[in-house]
Order: structure tokens, then sequence, then C-alpha cells
């Protein structure tokens, strides 16, 4: 009985996976896509701050640090 859960478990853990990689990039190209269209018209997210005085590296990048992060912690066993 053991081993028929063992195994089922692992062939379930692939499209899961599959699935959630899928699903952290695409909210990863809608954070790019925000951004983008933000400072496009002229009104940029809270992270990326005015033109004229943007936010310090660390603070622009962090949003986009933990979706890679959820995204690279979805390829762990």
């Amino acid at each position: 009985m053991l081993t028929t859960l063992d195994s089922v478990t692992t062939t379930a853990t692939r499209p899961w996976r599959a699935l959630a990689t899928i699903s952290w990039v695409g909210v990863l190209v809608c954070q790019l896509a925000v951004a983008i269209t933000s400072r496009n018209i002229g009104k940029p997210t809270w992270w990326l701050g005015p033109e004229s005085n943007p936010q310090p590296l660390v603070v622009w990048a962090l949003p986009f640090f933990i979706t890679v992060a959820a995204l690279v912690a979805t390829q762990r066993p």
C-alpha cells in the first residue's frame, strides 16, 4: 500500500510543478507589463517611483525578487 501511494505522489508532482511554474512565469510577465505600462502613462507604481525621483534599486527589484523566489521554490522537489 505504501509503494502505491509513493508512486501516485511522484507522478502527480510533475504536472503540478509545471502548472505552478507556468503560473509564476505569468505573474512575472504581468509585473513587467504593469511596470512598463505605468512608466509609459506617467503614473509609476510604488516600487518604481516617479522618473524625477526613482526608488533605490533594492526597492525597485523587491517585487521581482519575491516572484523569482516563488518560481525557484516551485522547482524544488
